[in-house]
């Protein structure tokens, strides 16, 4: 039987206890990412998540560009998909510092002859049921669901054994798909290659999830579109607007069930890790208050030292100083090919 355990953090934070107690000696870590929507600051956190687990130095880090993926589900020729996932790569390797990758196309293996068969043996063996389980609870039940539901869960588990991956990354809300893991051993494909490949995985999966990023609303980022996301390629003026939107509530005043104060949560993942220096933001007096950890402004937010307002007006300094930096970085590199019009099209 396959070994497969499921580790849930809370928070970034909780990651140094337990990395402790994992052995690296013979890890082989996996982020898959669809390369469809124009990138966003919504990948911020797995991006910290990565940085901090590359910095123990795993035996492989895959991270793999899902364009085919991405093709089931949104209208793309090969060739958008193609420069969409160099445009993703550029902004994870040189941009974020994600260097220490191995950066590979699922379309590399997947349109192999040992994957197509065992991706056909499997969904032989899977009820529609349980793939449509794997949807995230926000779509509609009257919704047009498309028939590429039915293949890209179970190719997104396939993917694991066929990179021989046993650390997978993921967000919470994947936990769902990854689930259908679990069932891969009481397949009866073994006989296409599987059995050698679940020996790849070291005889054990180990999923660490963290929590769903959210948008601008502080609504789950799977129910996020281009106006609740903060792109990459936001002018100073898109972004001060979007800010100025962002959900949240003052420190008296109860959060809505479902969502998050959104700006707390830019500042954790979008912010403090991106700058080495103070984070200053002014006080209630007036004062200037110099952080250098996400948590001390939390608990300063909560004594109600800072209103909403004020947080915003610190957020668009930080945010856009980030941003040009990113848009510098890309127009040293890749901009000069990237169709920003284009990439809006299809990215819902």
């Amino acid at each position: 039987m396959m070994n497969i355990e499921d580790i849930y953090l809370e928070d970034i934070n909780q990651l140094e206890g337990k990395l402790e107690v994992l052995n690296w000696d013979d890890k082989c870590t996996l982020w898959g990412v669809g390369p469809a929507a124009p990138l966003h600051l919504g990948y911020d956190s797995l991006i910290v998540l990565q940085k901090k687990i590359l910095e123990k130095n795993p035996h492989r880090h895959f991270l793999l560009m899902a364009d085919m993926h991405a093709i089931l589900s949104h209208k793309f020729s090969w060739k958008d998909i193609r420069q969409r996932c160099y445009y993703y790569e550029y902004y994870f390797r040189e941009i974020c510092g994600l260097k220490n990758c191995d950066y590979v196309l699922g379309s590399y293996f997947q349109t192999r002859a040992d994957y197509i068969e065992e991706l056909y043996s499997s969904m032989g063996q899977t009820s529609l049921t349980s793939v449509k389980d794997t949807l995230p609870t926000s779509t509609k039940k009257n919704e047009m669901i498309p028939a590429s539901v039915a293949i890209y869960p179970l190719m997104q588990c396939l993917d694991i054994f066929h990179l021989g991956a046993n650390l997978i990354i993921a967000e919470k809300g994947q936990g769902k798909i990854y689930d259908l893991c679990k069932k891969f051993d009481q397949l009866k494909i073994a006989r296409l290659g599987m059995e050698t490949k679940l020996r790849a995985t070291k005889g054990k999966i180990t999923f660490l999830y963290i929590p769903t990023s959210h948008d601008i609303d502080g609504k789950p980022l799977n129910c996020s579109n281009l106006q609740t996301r903060i792109s990459i390629h936001e002018n100073q003026s898109s972004l001060s607007s979007k800010i100025d939107k962002m959900y949240a509530p003052p420190h008296n005043q109860q959060i809505v069930e479902g969502r998050v104060n959104a700006i707390l949560e830019f500042y954790k993942y979008s912010v403090f890790p991106w700058f080495t220096d103070t984070i200053d933001i002014q006080d209630n007096d007036n004062n200037t208050i110099s952080y250098r950890k996400y948590e001390d402004l939390e608990t300063a937010f909560n004594e109600e030292k800072h209103t909403p307002q004020v947080l915003k007006t610190a957020l668009k300094y930080y945010l856009w100083k980030r941003l040009s930096n990113i848009q510098q970085g890309l127009a040293s590199g890749i901009d000069s090919w990237i169709d920003k019009k284009r990439l809006n099209d299809n990215a819902n």
